[in-house]
This record gives structure tokens, sequence and C-alpha cells, in this order.
């Protein structure tokens, strides 16, 4: 496994030390990563984190065959799915974003099949997955969130492929552009402006295209005046126009 950071402060680790881990109180995610009960009404509140880590950019989270111990939180920044011994230069499988959680497909055969690397500077939640069971198997609203975490997460790897196997190139990246969007939002409602903290090399590797012609594509949106762009600053400036050119009937797959 990668490298960690050290815990985020001293009361952190202070709490890690006696047992008694961090609690979801506050957390802007809250309802996102975990549900609400995590902060009860009444009565002291579970505190499922054992403890915080900060990552820095290019930082492993984890290797792939890590033995699986724990879930990982996204609280700020992106993270991104790699499939390679070496994460930082695998296939990208996908994004984490803020409300996430990275590690969910450790739960088969508790091996990591993939690596996690931070895009950017991070901080994630280590949610030890005993202890998440154990509240789960007492709280059927915990267990159903749970369970909606895991279909969440196969719907992203259906719709991940979807690209490669029907939709142009053009048809790839402004799909890419609206889901990127979307998951930023966490389904409230697509942000229309947003940093593309991932380089061109990511985006391609995650859509099968090469990086001058993710490039190309970009510049036509541009021209079309369907986004507007500057440098790694992006804004949506059709909607509806990128939506329709993102599910337009394709006759085959546009080569790279």
């Amino acid at each position: 496994m990668g490298t960690r950071s050290a815990p985020l402060n001293a009361a952190a680790a202070a709490a890690r030390a006696a047992g008694e881990g961090l609690s979801c109180l506050g957390c802007p995610h809250l309802g996102v990563c975990m549900p609400a009960q995590a902060v009860p009404r009444t009565g002291r509140p579970v505190r499922l984190v054992s403890r915080r880590l900060l990552l820095q950019r290019r930082e492993p989270l984890l290797t792939t065959g890590d033995r699986f111990t724990a879930v990982y939180g996204v609280r700020r920044g992106l993270l991104k799915g790699v499939l390679a011994a070496d994460v930082a230069g695998g296939l990208v499988t996908g994004f984490f974003f803020p409300g996430d959680l990275a590690g969910l497909d450790g739960i088969a055969r508790d091996r990591h099949p993939t690596g996690v690397l931070a895009v950017t500077d991070a901080e994630v939640c280590v949610i030890p997955f005993d202890r998440l069971e154990a509240w789960a198997s007492r709280a059927p609203s915990v267990q159903r969130h749970l369970h909606r975490l895991l279909s969440r997460e196969i719907g992203r790897g259906c719709m991940a492929l979807l690209p490669l196997a029907r939709l142009t190139a053009a048809q790839r990246v402004a799909d890419f552009l609206l889901r990127f969007a979307a998951a930023q939002s966490h389904g409230s409602g697509s942000p229309s402006d947003f940093v593309l903290a991932l380089t061109l090399e990511e985006m391609g590797s995650h859509l099968g295209l090469k990086m001058e012609t993710v490039s190309r594509v970009l510049s036509q949106l541009v021209s079309q005046r369907l986004i507007a762009r500057e440098r790694r600053s992006l804004r949506i400036l059709e909607f509806a126009d990128l939506d329709r050119l993102a599910r337009a009937q394709s006759a085959g797959p546009e080569a790279r």
C-alpha cells in the first residue's frame, strides 16, 4: 500500500488511541457518504471514522492487491481509480468526489482489484468495514444506505462502459463532462462552472481516447459554444445541447 499522510490533528490521534473514533457531526457530506443516523438527535453520536488522512496530489491511497479492511469517505479533493500495479500510470477506471466512498470494490475478495490515487490534494475519512458492517446489522436504515452505495457503484461502472462501446469521441467527451459536473453536485443539479482537475491524458485513459483527440473535441465544443474553457476552468454553456450531443444515435465508435 502507498505511504499515508499523518492523521489530521492531535485530537483525531487521541480519539483513535482511545478507540472512540471520529463523529460525522458537522460534516457537509452527511447523508451522502454516511446516513444521517450517524448523528442521532439524542444520545452519543456514532463514531464510524477511525481517522482522517491528508493526501498530497499524486499520492496513492490504495494500490492493486491491498488487503480490504476499510472504505474511505472523500471529505475534500478528487481521487481516481486505476487498474494497474503502478497506480501512477494505470488505466483510469473512475473518479471519487467529495461525499463518495472509495474502496467498495474490495468487499468481494477481501483485496482491492484497483488502486486509488489522489488527483488533487485530498482528505479522506477511514471507515473500518467491520465497524460499518456491525452498525448496519443493527440499523436497517443504515443497511439500506450501504446497499444504495453499492448499487450506485455498479451503476457507475455500467455508465463508464457505455462510451467505450457505442459512442463517438465527441459523444464520449460530452457525456463525461455532464457526468463529471453532476457528480460534483451529488445529484442536486449539475454546476455550470467547475474545475476539471484531471489532465487530458487521465480523461483520455478513462474514455478510451488519445489525449490529442480529447483536446480536439474540447476545442470543437468551445467553437460550437457548448462550453467555455480557460485552462482547467470549464463552464457548460448549453446543458440541453450538450446532452443531445451525448445521447445522439451513433452507428459505431469513432476512431481513437
